[in-house]
């Protein structure tokens, strides 16, 4: 100390200026000045600052160097760790939400699931480990004071047990309170996401019934009710700054009072700790340590308040991790693939007697939940290859979660599923659901392009993916249409027309272009064509793919009846060796099919074709073709 007043000059200044660096980041470094100041006292053979400052002054350079080499070096394996741990941790947790059963996306509102995916990875990148950092901090910087304000005061105990009891009281209390609050503060944000994404995707339809308000006082009132949260914890936090800068005062007046009271004393029992000669430091470190030990007592206050809140805050982050983690112990589904149970790579033939069972169902019950009702009940049926078969039935009566059940989207309780003589749930998901074809009512396309919609994989050329896109009728079947041009390849890329019957019934036309190719940009989920487009395309790419079994789901009901039976005149030839099921609600569709399979109530009530089951005039066949006007 005396050697730092004696190349300044000013040696109350100097220990001040010392003190805010200690307090600042932390440091460590009164003991090392201590230390030196002793060796300068007791020995001869360090320069005086007056012959020699430069001395003293590259020794404060190289502590300052050393200090930022620490910093950055601990600062680079925070900021790479975190970012290592937290690209994990993502992958992980974007893996488990993919392979999630259907069932808990069923009951998981997508709110929730963007919420663990945006806002407490936000948390994980970027505020987490920051925490963490300043939590050691400010806990070594609460360590020094303490010892600095013992060491220049001991009688300073006496009060600061009683000082230290108050302030780990208050701390456990904002902890407490502050743990549920931030919790609630996180869960409310979900609502938010969830509001806000449902109002974009119906925005049609709510400004058709002009219930704009409506929704704008949804949102109003689930901001209001997160923004409460929010408001509440940074009142908890005010509450707790207001308390601990009374402590500090108290604090504060203490150290003051015993410098008045013991200041001669106090000084008398540092400098003999630091082993140099009582009656040369005394003097010159008299002001020095009376500042240094006020500017302690004054920075204690801020670094204890700083600590317990990164210790919250740090608490409160790692609220965000054991969320995430409590996603990645979602249920999943089976494996994707087998390997001690894989089909032959010509599984399921279409081959065999005509006869022969291709899919056999038997005693199938289905629940979605083990707390819910059977949605199929018992159902058993047995589809030849080749076969053309219909479902219908009324709203709610197991079509769909049939469908559904070929592609083991859910399991069944009992029975089983038998396809070309393997049972379904013996072998790996990808092997069952890359060799049969669904087209669902809603059709789903991805971000790219037309080809990429219809070869993801790029396993057919391009002039296969023209030829189906011709024969669902989306393109225009001219002449300038059939050049087998490489269009990915081309610097001349070949527009087609849109065919006027590939329009939706509605007659609502959102693609922008007004022609379709190969390289025409396909926005999320397909936003940009209608709804009928979107159909078109979906069943050109079962087209493409000529599975042996291939599963309908309302596939063209959003397609005019003209082209639709034009669409079914081309499944019929190109799917004359595969066994098709459809589900249809236009009873013209699948009228003449092999088989009709009617169900009610996930039973199986009429099943035979459909001239057989119009000769009941009793049947439900019969009265839901009566209602058509199809008799």
């Amino acid at each position: 100390m005396q050697v730092w007043g004696e190349a300044y000059e000013t040696p109350a200044k100097a220990i001040s200026n010392l003190s805010m660096h200690i307090q600042t980041h932390g440091n460590q470094i009164f003991p090392v000045t201590a230390f030196i100041a002793n060796q300068a006292a007791n020995s001869q053979t360090l320069p005086t600052a007056d012959e020699n400052p430069m001395f003293y002054v590259w020794i404060y350079v190289l502590i300052g160097l050393a200090s930022l080499t620490f910093e950055m070096l601990g600062s680079s394996i925070l900021v790479f760790g975190g970012y290592r741990a937290s690209r994990l941790l993502f992958g992980q947790l974007l893996d488990t939400i993919c392979r999630a059963t259907m069932r808990w996306y069923d009951v998981t509102p997508t709110g929730r699931i963007l919420n663990r995916l945006s806002k407490d990875f936000e948390t994980i990148d970027t505020t987490i480990g920051f925490s963490f950092s300043f939590t050691i901090q400010c806990f070594f910087t609460v360590i020094l004071s303490v010892l600095t304000i013992v060491l220049l005061s001991p009688l300073f105990l006496i009060p600061g047990i009683v000082i230290c009891a108050a302030y780990v009281s208050y701390s456990k209390l904002y902890l407490e309170i502050t743990r549920p609050l931030k919790r609630l503060d996180s869960t409310t944000l979900s609502p938010v996401f969830a509001s806000f994404r449902t109002s974009l995707e119906g925005l049609a339809t709510i400004r058709a019934f002009s219930a704009e308000r409506r929704f704008l006082d949804k949102m109003n009132d689930n901001l209001d009710v997160t923004t409460k949260c929010y408001w509440a914890l940074w009142m908890v936090n005010r509450w707790l700054l207001f308390r601990f800068d009374v402590l500090g005062g108290i604090a504060v007046f203490c150290v003051m009072a015993i410098v008045a009271l013991f200041g001669g004393n106090t000084h008398q029992q540092v400098v003999s700790i630091l082993g140099a000669d009582v009656t040369a430091l005394r003097a010159k470190a008299s002001n020095g340590f009376e500042g240094l030990l006020i500017v302690s007592a004054m920075g204690l206050t801020m670094a204890i308040y700083w600590l317990c809140r990164f210790i919250s805050q740090l608490e409160l982050d790692l609220n965000a991790v054991e969320r995430v983690t409590e996603y990645l112990n979602l249920p999943q589904e089976p494996p994707s693939i087998i390997e001690s149970a894989r089909p032959p790579a010509y599984w399921p033939s279409s081959g065999g007697p005509a006869d022969s069972k291709l899919i056999s169902v038997e005693n199938l019950v289905i629940k979605y939940a083990p707390d819910l009702p059977s949605v199929l009940q018992g159902v058993s049926f047995d589809i030849k290859p080749r076969e053309r078969v219909g479902l219908v039935g009324r709203t709610g009566s197991g079509k769909s979660t049939l469908a559904t059940a070929l592609l083991r989207f859910v399991e069944p309780v009992e029975g089983h599923i038998v396809i070309d003589g393997i049972d379904i749930s013996t072998i790996g998901l990808y092997d069952l659901r890359s060799r049969v074809t669904f087209i669902q009512q809603d059709s789903v396309l991805f971000s790219g392009t037309i080809r990429e919609n219809l070869d993801p994989f790029n396993e057919y050329s391009d002039e296969a993916c023209l030829d189906v896109l011709r024969r669902v009728h989306l393109i225009d079947p001219s002449p300038s249409s059939t050049r087998p041009a490489s269009i990915r390849n081309s610097d001349e890329s070949t527009t087609f027309a849109v065919a006027s019957s590939a329009s939706s019934v509605t007659g609502t036309e959102t693609n922008k272009t007004g022609a379709i190719k190969l390289d025409s940009v396909v926005t999320s989920s397909g936003s940009n064509f209608s709804h009928g487009q979107r159909q078109l395309i979906a069943l050109a790419r079962a087209l493409l793919r000529k599975t042996t079994v291939i599963i309908m789901d309302e596939a063209t009901s959003s397609i005019d009846f003209e082209t639709d039976n034009k669409i079914q005149l081309a499944l019929r030839e190109e799917f004359a060796s595969s066994c098709v099921i459809t589900i249809a609600h236009r009873l013209q569709t699948i009228i003449d099919y092999d088989r009709v399979i009617v169900m009610e109530n996930g039973k199986i009530v009429e099943n035979g074709s459909p001239a057989e089951l119009m000769s009941n005039t009793d049947g439900n066949f019969y009265g839901m073709c009566a209602k058509a006007g199809m008799v």
